[in-house]
């Protein structure tokens, strides 16, 4: 499996996302196509490229999960306060 069909597997499994998280996923695709290039292509630009895109992906996946877990963790605690018995005051 290339890069790009295991980063759409991998949003896809997201489910919704909000317009930061979708930009974000935009953004990997296209380095995500690149980096699946530069594995194929045997020009020495392409390995040049290699390192600049692999960090560039993995810094950008790693805001992705953490804007991710920012929503799951802001979901979670709604629904804990919504779920908590309210005492009266």
């Amino acid at each position: 499996m290339n890069t790009e069909n295991a980063l759409n597997e991998m949003i896809e499994s997201l489910g919704q996302l909000t317009p930061e998280q979708a930009a974000r996923a935009a953004g990997l695709r296209v380095i995500a196509a690149k980096l699946d290039w530069t594995a194929s292509a045997k020009t020495g630009a392409a390995a040049m490229a290699a390192a600049s895109l692999h960090k560039a992906f993995k810094d950008g996946l790693a805001e992705l999960k953490q804007a991710t877990s920012t929503n799951v963790l802001r979901d979670a605690l709604l629904t804990l306060d919504n779920e908590a018995p309210h005492r009266a005051t």
